[in-house]
């Protein structure tokens, strides 16, 4: 569980540097990178190698996982996974696929916790069947959201659900009105797009509403 939540932790704190804005310092750097690290404790620590540099536009960090010295302790103190289903169909190789997707639900819990988009919180709601209806909403939403990431990774638009959910909400339309004399209808446009936005609507998965 610590080899999982390290690189986690250090993916978050890569992308804040990279895609954030003012950049930190390298002091603060630091210390956001150590506790990190403390917290995995020390066999984990021997096998995630973080590297800090200075550099005229300001701090990078990188870190790799050492894949060599991790295998040998792996091999003595890993043991067995027990995996139990009640899906008699499934072959070994299901339920192993279906054991190592595990992931992906855990991802979305804690998207769901933390994320901009898809949260539970805050509900305002105190009765049992507001309660779930506000779940079963939050649920529906949540599915929705992975189906519509399907369709763009099946186009080969690869973007994990936060980042494709902040992609699409940078997207605006604009609906254009003219005076009545020029006879022209309403015209309904998006807005300026990065070259990834400009991806994402050509491929069917989003389209703009029909003008009345």
């Amino acid at each position: 569980m610590r080899l999982r939540k390290l690189p986690d932790r250090l993916q978050a704190i890569q992308h804040a540097v990279v895609h954030g804005g003012r950049r930190p310092s390298v002091a603060t750097l630091r210390q956001r990178v150590t506790p990190a690290q403390v917290k995995a404790g020390p066999p984990v620590r021997d096998w995630v190698h973080t590297e800090i540099h200075e550099t005229e536009e300001g701090p990078t960090f990188t870190y790799r996982i050492d894949h060599q010295a991790l295998m040998p302790w792996g091999q003595i103190h890993w043991g067995k996974t027990l995996l139990f289903t009640d899906q008699a169909t499934w072959s070994t190789v299901d339920m192993i696929t279906a054991y190592r997707n595990a992931w992906h639900v855990e991802s979305t819990i804690r998207d769901r916790k933390q994320a901009a988009w898809l949260h539970w919180q805050p509900q305002f709601h105190w009765t049992d069947q507001k309660i779930r209806v506000h779940g079963f909403i939050c649920v529906l939403a949540v599915t929705l959201a992975h189906l519509l990431r399907r369709e763009y990774v099946r186009a080969g638009i690869d973007l994990s659900l936060p980042t494709l959910l902040k992609e699409l909400t940078a997207i605006q339309e604009v609906l254009w009105v003219y005076p009545p004399q020029t006879k022209m209808a309403p015209q309904l446009v998006l807005t300026d797009r990065t070259p990834r936005q400009q991806q994402l609507p050509g491929h069917g998965a989003i389209r703009l509403p029909a003008l009345p």
